[in-house]
């Protein structure tokens, strides 16, 4: 005989989307990237957690956050999925390769995104969470908005020419003159919005924490004083 089911009556009974915790401070303590149910996954673990904002009770000082790392026919995953908004995220804060984030204190704030039903693509509508990482130990490193009290700009202006052309394709000379005076965070943001203008060869090499801006600097084409690049002239 089938059992009755118990009825839902609180809050705490709820199945969520991803973890109760939804805003947390805490250690990224490791990394894994294991395959479940033939899925790459990326699975980051945090130690000395401090919640901050949550759908249930969360008392306790360690937790999981656990991402697709492809798409769902295997593809690499774009910048508007949970796992390429976390890297974007990361890379915004000065860190291209979220490795290097491994023993440092985040602060992450999470929003959910609505998923719209596809019956064609045999999708029923849905949501997961976009996590964003406000702060890397106690510093938020993104770009400031200007500040509209303050017209004066804090530098001098740039000269004719020295910003990225505002049509047809993105060049490695047009990076190069958009990164002077620029710090690491500053610089990708703007490169990233040109979007489709960047070609995917030019854009894996933008991504490439190895690759674009250290080649510059080996080449002589960009200095740094470890916080701002300089084009040389």
């Amino acid at each position: 005989m089938t059992q009755p089911h118990t009825p839902v009556t609180r809050a705490d009974q709820l199945a969520f989307t991803g973890p109760p915790f939804r805003e947390f401070e805490g250690r990224l303590a490791n990394m894994e990237f294991p395959i479940e149910r033939q899925r790459p996954k990326a699975k980051l673990q945090f130690v000395d957690m401090k919640v901050l904002r949550a759908l249930a009770p969360y008392p306790h000082p360690a937790g999981e956050l656990s991402f697709n790392r492809t798409g769902r026919n295997g593809e690499p995953p774009s910048d508007r999925s949970a796992w390429g908004r976390l890297l974007m995220s990361s890379l915004e804060q000065g860190y291209p390769d979220i490795l290097e984030l491994i023993d440092h204190t985040l602060h992450l704030n999470s929003q959910e995104q609505r998923i719209e039903a596809d019956p064609e693509a045999g999708r029923e509508a849905g949501s997961f969470l976009i996590w964003t990482i406000t702060a890397v130990d106690g510093q938020d490193n993104r770009p400031k908005p200007a500040d509209a009290s303050n017209p004066t700009p804090a530098t001098p202006p740039k000269a004719e020419g020295a910003t990225v052309r505002r049509n047809g394709p993105v060049t490695e000379q047009d990076l190069l003159n958009l990164i002077d005076g620029k710090t690491l965070g500053e610089f990708t943001v703007e490169a990233v919005e040109l979007g489709t203008r960047l070609s995917p060869r030019l854009r894996a090499r933008l991504l490439d924490a190895s690759d674009l801006i250290p080649s510059w600097i080996a080449g002589g084409k960009v200095t740094s004083d470890g916080d701002r690049y300089t084009k040389v002239a």
